[in-house]
């Protein structure tokens, strides 16, 4: 999504949903706006509940922008912010449209010159910042270990070509990376939301608002995320 898209997308928010809050969403994102870097935008649904609501930053420049923009957030203390990469989100701002706050802020930057991998800083709201270590393969299954989960990945895949399995690591106390139950799929191509939910992993969505129908028709799913808690569905436009 360019700037006009984002802001399309809000708007038919508002127009499904006239009860959930907006304003101080857009009020967020016009101070990212400020600091004047291009980019694009995706925009996330939950497969739990449509009162939050996700967007991420992929910026074109590096520069200083990560730090910048944790600081309109009131996050400081880092020393060094990683330099962002354009395959990588930027930030990944999960908003809570009842209360108007945010619930969720990830920001992410290259690992050095290895761009399978990402160093991340993640902040949920009334808890400590954790480091997360991101890292891009293969798309691999298996590596579950979840007879269940494989099968219902792989019957995902068959629908939805996967271009890229991200497995995501956090840093304990003694500094060692241990892994999340965190992942994401990125697909080869966007999928139209009707042939999305086709597939067993989408019926969440199926369960949500028939507004929710209405609002993605036209978009197209690039990424099934799981972070943890829920299924989460990104849309590029």
């Amino acid at each position: 999504m360019n700037l006009k898209e984002r802001e399309a997308w809000l708007d038919a928010t508002n127009d499904c949903f006239p009860d959930l809050r907006t304003s101080e969403l857009r009020s967020s994102l016009e101070g990212l706006d400020s600091l004047g870097f291009e980019g694009s935008w995706e925009g996330g649904i939950s497969g739990s509940g449509f009162e939050l609501l996700a967007l991420r930053f992929f910026p074109k420049a590096c520069g200083d922008w990560l730090g910048r923009a944790a600081g309109l957030f009131g996050i400081s203390g880092q020393a060094t912010w990683p330099k962002p990469c354009p395959s990588w989100p930027a930030l990944t701002l999960l908003w809570n449209l009842r209360s108007g706050e945010w619930e969720k802020l990830l920001f992410c930057g290259q690992d050095g010159a290895k761009g399978a991998r990402a160093l991340g800083l993640l902040r949920l709201r009334g808890k400590a910042r954790v480091r997360l270590l991101l890292e891009r393969g293969p798309f691999r299954p298996r590596a579950f270990r979840e007879p269940a989960l494989e099968q219902a990945l792989r019957e995902f895949a068959g629908l939805c070509p996967v271009s890229a399995m991200i497995t995501e690591k956090e840093e304990d106390q003694a500094g060692r990376w241990v892994p999340r139950p965190s992942w994401a799929l990125r697909l080869e191509e966007g999928q139209s939301w009707p042939d999305f939910m086709r597939c067993d992993m989408a019926k969440g969505f199926g369960a949500q608002p028939s507004q929710l129908s209405f609002l993605m028709l036209g978009r197209e799913v690039r990424e099934l995320v799981f972070d943890g808690e829920s299924l989460w569905a990104f849309c590029s436009s």
